[in-house]
C-alpha cells in the first residue's frame, strides 16, 4: 500500500466519524425540540395549568 493509499483510508475514516458526529447532533436535536414541545403541551393542558396555580 502507498502513502496516498494510507491517506486516502485515513480521510475516508475521518469522514464517516463526521457522519456520525452530525447523525448523533441531529438526532439530540430532534430530541431536545421533542421535549420542549412536550412539556410546552403540558403547560398548557388542564394538569399543568393547574399545577402552575
Amino acid at each position: 500500500m502507498t502513502d496516498v493509499d494510507e491517506d486516502v483510508e485515513d480521510i475516508v475514516a475521518q469522514m464517516d466519524g463526521w457522519v456520525t458526529l452530525r447523525d448523533r447532533l441531529d438526532d439530540r436535536d430532534r430530541l431536545e425540540a421533542a421535549e420542549a414541545q412536550a412539556w410546552d403541551s403540558w403547560a398548557h393542558s388542564p394538569s399543568g395549568l393547574a399545577e402552575r396555580r
